[in-house]
């Protein structure tokens, strides 16, 4: 995660009851499948969104779900229109509509609510497994992400970009996306099949409520980003993209990044990212990348913006549809949301 991205994007525990079978519908989809610098990388199906991709939903309906599950109401509640579970608290509620952000993605503010969950999720799964692990001959570190930094590292510019928030530079991370533990690309490559294997296995021993959670989610969250691709490669998105060059330009990017990528509505934001990992790659020390960044950070807002909130617009109205269609997909994703934290719901 870069320390323009930290100017730019918001900052965004115990697996512990068990789930019956009837409370997973079953799903019939098809299956679908820098550097410390200044870069906004899209979002790939590797590390970060292996389970995590698509994180995030929109901007209104966050508000209108926020206020429903916190008061004790969905639109995929049971009847009456009240939380399809006894006894949830507010912790709970909360968590499930993390998660609901987490794998269904729509704004840049709710990315940011859904890292928070991933997070959590993260730091569940390492504790769960850890010993199993050890055994298996693969010892996993403690998970050591502070929440922020997590949020940070892991932002996505060119498709979520959170234009809401503004951060502090000084605590931007670097990495590869390992967050904690031997990841598989350390160990040594004799030994990645029984690594595989050792994963699934704890897992399925000692997360269960997390490997309940993604399969239920899965399909379902695929299915949703082709969705958000179609609108962001649609007519409307790329009609904004004339005034997003100009903006730039007229700021001082230099033409052949202000018109890179975009065109198809892919890497929308492409071009002012490379010029900023350009201005980076010269910097002469970190006093210098600080006052690029804080030169920049206000360009991207603006110039963004127009591009952003058509994006959103589209996206809200399409995940009201969404969730709409998949009622009960998305209660059984929220009733074993909440169940992740202990002694709490029943």
């Amino acid at each position: 995660m870069s320390p323009l991205e930290s100017l730019i994007e918001s900052s965004a525990a115990a697996a512990a009851a068990e789930i019956t079978p009837a409370d997973i519908p079953e799903l019939r989809l098809p299956r679908v499948r820098g550097r410390r610098g200044l870069r906004a990388r899209p979002a790939a199906p590797t590390q970060r969104h292996r389970w995590l991709a698509p994180m995030a939903a929109a901007v209104s309906v966050a508000a209108v779900l926020a206020g429903l599950v916190v008061l004790g109401h969905a639109p995929w509640a049971g009847r009456g229109g009240t939380w399809p579970e006894a006894g949830v608290s507010r912790a709970q509620r909360l968590l499930a509509r993390e998660a609901l952000d987490a794998y269904f993605p729509a704004s840049g503010a709710q990315y940011t609510a859904g890292l928070t969950f991933a997070w959590t999720r993260k730091k569940m799964l390492a504790r769960d497994i850890s010993t199993c692990m050890a055994s298996a001959g693969f010892p996993q570190p403690p998970f050591s992400w502070s929440k922020r930094n997590f949020v940070l590292h892991f932002t996505d510019n060119n498709r979520f970009p959170d234009l809401t928030q503004r951060l502090p530079i000084h605590n931007g991370t670097s990495g590869n996306g390992a967050a904690g533990g031997q990841q598989s690309g350390a160990v040594r490559r004799a030994q990645r099949t029984a690594y595989a294997a050792a994963t699934r296995n704890c897992m399925a021993l000692h997360a269960r409520p997390i490997v309940r959670l993604d399969k239920a989610s899965g399909p379902l969250s695929a299915l949703w980003m082709k969705q958000i691709r179609r609108i962001q490669s649609s007519a409307p998105v790329r009609a904004k993209r004339a005034g997003l060059v100009s903006c730039l330009e007229s700021a001082g990017v230099p033409g052949r990044y202000a018109k890179l990528g975009g065109s198809d509505g892919n890497e929308i934001f492409a071009g002012f990212f490379a010029w900023i990992d350009a201005l980076g790659s010269a910097g002469t020390g970190p006093q210098q990348v600080t006052q690029t960044e804080r030169t920049w950070a206000p360009v991207f807002v603006t110039c963004a913006t127009p591009t952003v909130t058509t994006m959103e617009q589209l996206q809200i109205a399409a995940r009201e549809k969404f969730f709409a269609a998949h009622t009960g997909q998305i209660a059984a994703i929220a009733r074993i949301a909440i169940r992740l934290l202990p002694g709490q719901g029943r």
